[in-house]
């Protein structure tokens, strides 16, 4: 109920995307859950194999390091409950619940999805001693409260979450659904998380929630957890972030899939459901026998091996190359202004002619992959002289616009630029081209690819295919290319 009121606008800053029951089943079905389960239905006539699966339930610890509310630690909570009710009536004996709040740990940098972590769990115990009582006829009084779970309130990114795990060597499971953003899409304190967990290196390349599964991997190599299995944004496990994924976790030791999600559509209970396609990987030390599981949609199949495209065998990632592999000419970014009065409407391109004609030379259409796709017709500013001309009165205003922006950049480079504010900050015009959007949708058919004139600039929101002809036309739109697309990128 709490999390289902949260703002839209308070999840996206902190990259929180809220897991539904039937989403957290997921994760841990496969990780553990239902082995243990198939461990129950193995056992049944046996009361020393149910003793000792008992014993393994009551010594497993879960752990969440981005709980939030604590929805992943309540369901767990419950399964595990209800599956050692099912073992208790095996016995004749009086039964008592073994499985204590102080087994299952969480972190949550959000003070008040803290506190409504540590209460629901202690309500969460309340309901399965209500559970219980009515299963087994034995009662569990609920008060006075006993142990609770060890949900700390702290940057999951900073915390040593061996501290959150402190205590015996049993067997740890880590679950959850971190927060998930691009590069540009993350906030300062974010960027600097990123830096202080991978490295100033890598960090520019990766969403946030690899900073989640770095650590993850470090406790996996030092035996410290059993395996994870955490939710993220598809865009992990797809183009440039899978080889450097791959590089960390070849570092850190060697580990294998067990199991993954493959892309699916969010939805949960929330007011508004995050508009992303999520994953699921489930990772273990390498060597863990048994079929590794791809899930798609309602379907499964049984694999020899995962690779890191989530995809069967053995598929190594792709290293970044910056020359085509082929003969075709490399694919481009567009130019880059940094000065947003560099850049004109349709209505300001045509009073501007109109009021001065002679600024009309300066003026070419620009283009972006919003404004490909979806006819927006913009315009820019394009001088492409040291020296500013003479006649370019009429722009004076608009130059003086941009030198202030950039000289209030935090970049120096950007800085430098305000001395030639009618210059691009990056030009990479050389006349006609293809044009691409930088982002398309997974649902079109076709990757959508155009002809733009030497008359067009395409901008740093598309990209550009420079001494091309018409059969890279072909080729890059071609269904084959974006279905192959999809392959490599999925």
């Amino acid at each position: 109920m709490i999390q289902a009121v949260v703002s839209e606008e308070d999840r996206g800053e902190l990259g929180m995307h809220y897991t539904s029951v039937p989403n957290i089943m997921k994760v841990i079905g496969p990780l553990f859950l239902d082995e243990l389960h198939e461990e129950f239905d193995k056992a049944q006539g046996s009361d020393t194999r149910l003793s000792k699966l008992l014993h393994r339930i009551h010594n497993l610890h879960i752990f969440d390091p981005a709980c939030g509310s604590g929805n992943f630690l309540i369901i767990t909570y419950k399964e595990l409950r209800r599956l050692e009710m099912k073992i208790l009536k095996q016995f004749n004996e009086l039964p008592i619940s073994g499985i204590r709040l102080d087994h299952f740990h969480g972190i949550e940098i959000d003070d008040f999805a803290h506190e409504t972590a540590k209460l629901s769990m202690w309500l969460a115990e309340h309901q399965m001693n209500r559970e219980f009582e009515e299963v087994m006829g034995r009662s569990v009084p609920s008060l006075p409260l006993g142990s609770s779970s060890n949900i700390v309130h702290g940057n999951s990114c900073r915390v040593d979450w061996l501290d959150v795990l402190d205590g015996p060597n049993s067997e740890v499971f880590l679950v959850g659904n971190p927060p998930f953003l691009g590069y540009t899409g993350q906030s300062k304190e974010q960027k600097e998380d990123l830096v202080y967990v991978l490295g100033k290196k890598s960090s520019k390349k990766f969403d946030y929630v690899v900073a989640w599964l770095k650590k993850a991997f470090v406790l996996l190599d030092s035996e410290r957890i059993a395996g994870f299995s955490l939710v993220t944004t598809n865009s992990v496990y797809q183009g440039e972030q899978v080889s450097l994924l791959a590089s960390i976790a070849d570092s850190l030791g060697d580990f294998q899939i067990k199991y993954c999600h493959t892309s699916f559509s969010w939805k949960n209970h929330a007011a508004d459901n995050a508009g992303v396609s999520v994953v699921i990987v489930g990772i273990v030390p390498a060597g863990e026998r048994g079929e590794k599981k791809i899930y798609n949609g309602d379907a499964v199949r049984q694999v020899s091996n995962i690779s890191w495209y989530l995809t069967a065998g053995d598929f190594k990632p792709i290293v970044p190359r910056r020359s085509p592999v082929s003969s075709f000419p490399p694919m481009v970014r567009g130019s880059q202004p940094t000065g947003e009065r560099l850049i004109l409407t349709m209505e300001e391109y045509h009073k501007l002619v109109l009021e001065s004609p002679e600024t009309e030379k300066y003026l070419r259409r620009f283009m972006g992959g919003k404004d490909f796709l979806h006819g927006i017709l913009r315009y820019c500013i394009w001088i492409n002289s040291q020296s500013c001309p003479k006649d370019a009165v009429a722009l004076q205003n608009r130059f003086e616009s941009v030198r202030s922006q950039r000289l209030s950049s935090t970049k120096a480079a950007t800085r430098s630029l305000a001395e030639y504010p009618w210059l691009f900050d990056e030009i990479k015009h050389e006349g006609a081209c293809l044009v691409l959007p930088e982002i398309s949708s997974e649902r079109r058919d076709y990757l959508i690819v155009g002809f733009a004139s030497d008359e067009v600039v395409v901008s740093n929101k598309g990209r550009a295919v420079y001494g091309c002809d018409v059969s890279h036309l072909a080729v890059l739109s071609s269904r084959q290319h974006n279905v192959l697309g999809k392959v490599c990128w999925r």
